[in-house]
């Protein structure tokens, strides 16, 4: 008598359905195992950019060189990423925006190895799909937060910079002004300084009417003699 004899049809139901999820897991595992046999160069070459991705993420240092599953287009994107990650290029300033832009241009280049992971039958790769998806999009987000900021700094110094050169202008108009004052203070003076050509007339005449009395004064006194 065998044990399944013994079971009620609803035991029977459970124990058949409990040996169909045992066989789908166990067909499972055979296709990842057939999947990474086949697509191994390619399942290779998405475990080499996730572990870089993650390690750049954390901060480390990477030998790209010593990757040589890694194409030439996928290593400097690689390489492009760590710039970005690190907001240095060049030992220059490195703005948001630009950082942004070279975001986007690494991800285009190693998007077709991570979209690997995307595939049905690359569930084992899935995991670390989804952790450095997060991680770049928290990326995305603190850049396109510091973008802003910037973009904040840069209109505020634009509108300090204008301040400053109004401020200057009028001090240059000012000082014109000032200079200008001061010309008409010395006409003045001069004017006043110097004497008018009535005035000078006058005192030719005051002078001319002196020297006639004297003569009529020496003309009336006898032989000559002072009065």
């Amino acid at each position: 008598m065998r044990v399944v004899d013994g079971l009620s049809e609803e035991e029977l139901l459970r124990l058949e359905r409990e040996e169909q999820a045992v066989g789908t897991e166990e067909r499972a595992d055979e296709e990842q195992e057939e999947f990474v046999d086949h697509n191994a160069a390619a399942v290779r070459r998405y475990g080499t950019v996730v572990e870089a991705v993650a390690t750049l993420m954390r901060r480390h240092s990477v030998d790209l060189d010593k990757m040589p599953d890694l194409t030439d287009d996928e290593r400097q994107a690689l390489s492009d990423l760590k710039e970005v990650i690190e907001g240095r290029r060049g030992g220059g300033t490195y703005f948001a925006e630009d950082r942004m832009k070279s975001l986007n241009r690494s991800l285009a280049v190693l998007q077709p190895v991570l979209a690997l992971a995307t595939m049905p039958d690359a569930k084992a790769l899935q995991q670390s799909f989804n952790a450095v998806c997060d991680e770049l999009a928290m990326l995305r987000e603190r850049l396109v937060s510091r973008e802003y900021a910037e973009e904040e700094l840069y209109a505020y110094e634009l509108e300090r910079k204008r301040d400053e050169d109004d401020d200057d202008d009028d001090d240059d108009g000012d000082d014109d002004e000032g200079d200008g004052d001061g010309d008409a203070a010395k006409g003045d003076a001069a004017k006043g300084d110097a004497p008018t050509g009535d005035a000078v007339k006058g005192d030719a005449v005051t002078s001319d009417a002196a020297s006639s009395n004297a003569a009529t004064s020496d003309a009336d006194s006898p032989d000559g003699a002072p009065t």
